[in-house]
């Protein structure tokens, strides 16, 4: 696996890893209303993420 092939899984694992704590913390809060989840939401997914460039 090329190091960019490697990059692309690393950060799909991460993504997948992330959407999922967001789902299990979105069924363990209390009620929100629609709006309230959706802009949880979209505040999650415009967060900055840190790239990362390995060197070696």
């Amino acid at each position: 696996m090329s190091d960019e092939a490697g990059s692309v899984a690393v950060r799909l694992w991460r993504d997948r890893a992330q959407l999922r704590e967001e789902e299990r913390n979105d069924a363990q809060a209390p009620r929100m209303s629609a709006c309230a989840l959706f802009t949880r939401r979209m505040k999650a997914l415009l967060r900055p993420r840190p790239t990362c460039r390995w060197k070696r």
